[in-house]
Parts: C-alpha cells; structure tokens; sequence
C-alpha cells in the first residue's frame, strides 16, 4: 500500500543526499514478493535516541543541515499546504525534513546519518523546527504504566533541542 511513497522517498532521498546532507545513498527501486522496496546504503546504527545527549546530537546536525540551500527537486512546502487549503505562509530554501528528531538520526561508524526522507520539502528552516519540536515532544505517544515518565524525558529532549538549536543559529528563531 505504500508503493507510491517508496517512489517519492527515492527522489527525495536521493536529491538531499546528492546536496550534502549525511544520509544514506539510494541505489534502487526494487521489487521483492511483489513489494516494491528501496536499497539504501547499510547504516549499523545505534539511533541517537538511545544516547543521552540526543538532543544535542539532533541539533546540531539539524543546523547543519538547515545551512545547505534544498535542491530544486524537491517540492515547496507552500505549494503542498496550498494543495491542503493552507494558505498565506512563508516561503524558503533550506531542507526541510519534516520528521526529524532522534529516531531518524543514527550512527555510523564516526558519524551521524538521517534517514526517513518522504516528506523532504523546500522550506523556511525554522517550519522543520517547530516539526521537530512536535515530532520530539508529542507525536507517537501512547497511554500506559510508563507513559507519564516516558512522555517527560521526551518533552525533555524537545526543550532541550529548541534551546540548543537557538544557541547554534541565533536568531534564526525569531519566527517560530
């Protein structure tokens, strides 16, 4: 059911990854059992969710990549919340993943790669941030004995984002 998503990551992958990003390199579409599936450079891990310093992890390569300009092949933000009714917000340049937090960041021998490149778009850096801040903080939560302590570390790991990333890119927030 999600062939046409393996499609678009393909091309986005592909195109951030071509403009500098740390991700692993598209190789293929391939078909397997009927299933159309990706091969993609092999990443050994672990996710820099499982380090203590994650946060840090995830902001600082998150500026680095909000400091590259996003390829043309990738779609303006804008025109896809246009699409959706969404209209009046700003336009930009930079890489927007629209996903990212420590889950999709993991490493790699003596360096981090990001992966989970379907919803790449191009875009003001500080829209991928307030995402960030979401997908960190909020989204995938679920009720259950260790919720509560659960949902506290990863609001922790947001805050903790959000104030290193403003440290790395001063001012650069202002509009969030």
């Amino acid at each position: 059911g999600f062939e046409d998503q393996a499609r678009v990551e393909a091309v986005r992958a592909s195109a951030v990854h071509a403009a500098g990003v740390p991700s692993p390199a598209v190789h293929e579409l391939t078909t397997v059992d009927n299933r159309l599936g990706l091969v993609f450079d092999r990443a050994d891990g672990p996710w820099a969710l499982d380090w203590p310093d994650a946060a840090t992890i995830t902001a600082r390569l998150h500026a680095d990549i909000h400091d590259l300009t996003a390829p043309a092949e990738l779609p303006r933000l804008v025109d896809t919340l246009a699409d959706l009714g969404i209209d009046g917000l700003p336009d930009g340049d930079r890489i927007f993943h629209g996903d990212f937090h420590p889950g999709n960041v993991l490493a790699h021998h003596d360096h981090w790669l990001v992966v989970d490149w379907s919803n790449a778009h191009r875009a003001p850096a500080v829209a991928d941030v307030a995402c960030s801040v979401l997908a960190i903080g909020y989204r995938g939560l679920r009720d259950g004995p260790s919720a509560a302590h659960a949902h506290r570390r990863r609001q922790r790991i947001a805050d903790t984002y959000l104030e290193r990333y403003a440290t790395l890119r001063p001012g650069s927030l202002d509009d969030l």
